[in-house]
């Protein structure tokens, strides 16, 4: 099926995966072990508003000169290349890392900060964490199982009692690449079939 030039992969049809899962809850997606990768203009846009950013990051946090990795080369994203958010020292899981970005009362920063400026879902939240575990690949919408298989802590579904198609669970983030009106005619069809 293709909405608004995006594939949507059969994982997230009813014919595909169907499960009793729901998101995590707030924050949207919960991500230890590693940082979220991002457009340059995001990083643009979050340190203009580091002033704020920072109030919401513990003492250790504050620098925006460690917020982030150097840009790589991605031919899928609008500036060409990608950045990385650093992982630091999980407070939470000794041994382990986590976003820069994830407080430890596990609430992102980033959305945290959107709140606080009255921005809308994702705010501050580069696109790729955002989608999470959804991911655009090559104009596909795929579920991205590599990262929680290699990352096994980067898990952000919980059980649920009642079974949900798998586009109704992740409305939020396909509204995102779709748009409103393209997950409207997604769930269309989807319940016309």
């Amino acid at each position: 099926m293709i909405i608004n030039g995006f594939k949507i992969h059969p994982d997230l049809l009813p014919a595909g995966l169907r499960r009793a899962l729901c998101a995590a809850g707030m924050p949207r997606r919960v991500l230890r072990g590693w940082g979220v990768a991002g457009w340059r203009t995001a990083e643009k846009s979050l340190c203009r508003k580091s002033r704020l950013s920072k109030r919401n990051l513990p003492e250790e946090r504050r620098d925006p000169n460690t917020w982030f990795s150097a840009p790589s080369a991605d031919e899928d994203s609008p500036d060409g290349a990608v950045i990385g958010t650093n992982g630091v020292d999980d407070p939470c899981h000794p041994g382990e890392t986590c976003c820069v970005f994830l407080r430890p009362d596990r609430l992102c920063a980033l959305q945290v900060t959107s709140g606080q400026l009255g921005l809308e879902y994702p705010g501050l939240k580069p696109m790729f964490c955002a989608l999470y575990p959804l991911q655009l690949r090559e104009n596909e919408i795929v579920i991205d199982h590599e990262t929680a298989q290699n990352l096994g802590n980067a898990a952000c579904l919980r059980a649920c009692a009642d079974q949900q198609p798998m586009h109704r669970i992740f409305k939020e983030e396909l509204a995102l690449v779709l748009g409103e009106e393209g997950y409207e005619e997604l769930d269309k069809r989807l319940q016309a079939e």
